[in-house]
Formats: C-alpha cells, structure tokens, sequence
C-alpha cells in the first residue's frame, strides 16, 4: 500500500528506490511506499542520485526540500548536505 505525504510532512529514511507510475512519483524509503503528490520533474534526478543515501524529504506549501542525512550506505556517519 502507497501512502501520500502531505504539506509539512517529513520523510526521513533510507531512499531505496524511485518508481514513476503515469504522472505520480512514489518512492520507496526504509521499506515503505511513499507517493509525493506534485513532485517536479525538474527534482527528478537529483532524487535518483540520493538512492542508497538516509535522505529527508520535506513537502511544502511550495514544493519540496530534499536533503541528504547521511552519505553512508547503513546511515553510519551523521552530516547534512542538501541536494
């Protein structure tokens, strides 16, 4: 079951994998099935490179904010960067 996130909602999680189903962007962090309504296309790739990575996905009233939580594949090493 996919679950929508929602305006101020965060997602905090390894990012497993990134699924484009018609005009919807789901993805897969921590095991479970996120759709993120309205995520732009242009923001695509950028998320795609985060796969592997312990990422945050906050949704806005004006879009979303990604950032990489830790660059290790396990979430070992603490350190933001954002993408």
């Amino acid at each position: 079951m996919c679950r929508r996130i929602y305006v101020w909602e965060e997602l905090i999680g390894k990012l497993l994998e990134v699924i484009e189903i018609d005009e919807d962007i789901v993805v897969n962090v921590s095991g479970r099935l996120y759709k993120l309504p309205g995520f732009p296309r242009a923001m695509l790739d950028k998320l795609k490179e985060a796969r592997g990575l312990v990422i945050a996905i906050l949704r806005t009233d004006d879009g979303y904010l990604i950032r990489v939580v830790s660059e290790a594949k396990m979430a070992g090493a603490a350190g933001d960067r954002a993408l």
